[in-house]
């Protein structure tokens, strides 16, 4: 995949993860529903892109369903999605200790995020802390390290821009 598109995904796979999250916590059904295939789909397109992107995303996928973050029906039908679409369509295989470590990072994040209010831990500083040093290291890919950090952060400001435009 074009570094461009890659990039590209992964800042609207942010944006629609968080729109079904908080579609499905607002009781918007039908929507939250939508919002959770497309993230799904998304997903899937990353799972394709290359190892590496595989592994990240799924190191996301896993490390929320282990840490009980997928609560609400539209998100298991998402996680379900995507399962279903990696299942017939194919996947690149992940690289087994990055998928490890990022899942144990991802779950870690999910946790002190609940529990520790402060700006590290709100906008979960452990999983970016750790993908910009392996990319650093060597490890990851700058292009897959900038495409997490923009998930990541269209993931953070479409929670702030929903939350303002609902209020």
């Amino acid at each position: 995949m074009d570094s461009l598109w890659l990039i590209i995904v992964f800042c609207l796979a942010g944006f629609f993860l968080k729109t079904a999250d908080f579609l499905g916590e607002k009781g918007f059904k039908a929507k939250a529903f939508l919002a959770s295939g497309l993230s799904a789909l998304l997903f899937w397109v990353l799972l394709k892109a290359n190892s590496e992107t595989a592994t990240l995303i799924l190191s996301i996928t896993v490390g929320c369903v282990l840490a009980l973050k997928v609560d609400r029906p539209n998100l298991v039908f998402g996680v379900g999605f995507l399962a279903f679409l990696a299942f017939i369509f194919g996947f690149c295989f992940p690289i087994f200790w990055l998928l490890v470590l990022l899942t144990a990072v991802t779950v870690l994040d999910e946790f002190t995020h609940e529990k520790l209010k402060n700006m590290f831990f709100r906008f979960r500083g452990f999983l970016k802390t750790v993908v910009v040093i392996l990319a650093f290291l060597g490890f990851l890919s700058y292009l897959n390290a900038l495409g997490f950090i923009i998930f990541d952060l269209t993931y953070d400001l479409t929670d702030v821009w929903l939350k303002r435009v609902k209020s």
